[in-house]
């Protein structure tokens, strides 16, 4: 993907953030599927214990990383808005860095409450959306920025 992206530099300064994302989903999907076939065959493993806490450890260091991310078409929060604007692209990311670490905060936390993950997981990211759609599109609205050079040109 960073090869076709025409924001190539971008994403190449994002290396790190890219990097940690795809790993530590490998990892997430790789550990899941230990623990469920574990689970399947027999051994005493407590599936509703460790996967709210790996999901929710990915989701805390996703969040470690947005705020890093440079603007690019490929990785990070892509909506119209912070494609359009580098101040909504930052601010955006920050305050999504921000919601992705307090989900995953929230994840695992629901390992005392098993009942409670699937509803955090899913209300958590319905939130996330909502707000972060919202946010891009504000910070776009007010950029000082884009409003300066739509009226010097």
């Amino acid at each position: 993907m960073p090869y076709i992206d025409p924001n190539r530099v971008n994403i190449a300064q994002s290396a790190k953030a890219y990097k940690v994302t795809w790993g530590g989903t490998l990892v997430v999907m790789s550990i899941v599927y230990i623990v469920a076939v574990a689970n399947a065959l027999g051994y005493p493993v407590e599936v509703g214990f460790y996967i709210p806490l790996i999901i929710g450890g990915l989701f805390v260091v996703m969040g470690n990383y947005m705020g890093k991310i440079r603007r690019n078409y490929m990785f990070g929060i892509r909506t119209p808005w912070t494609l359009a604007s580098e101040q909504s692209w930052n601010k955006t990311h920050r305050l999504g860095g921000k919601l992705f670490m307090a989900l995953g905060l929230g994840m695992m936390a629901t390992v005392a409450w098993p009942w409670l993950t699937f509803y955090i997981l899913i209300g958590g990211i319905v939130i996330m959306l909502v707000a972060l759609f919202g946010y891009s599109y504000w910070v776009w609205k007010n950029d000082t920025e884009m409003k300066a050079s739509e009226n010097s040109g």
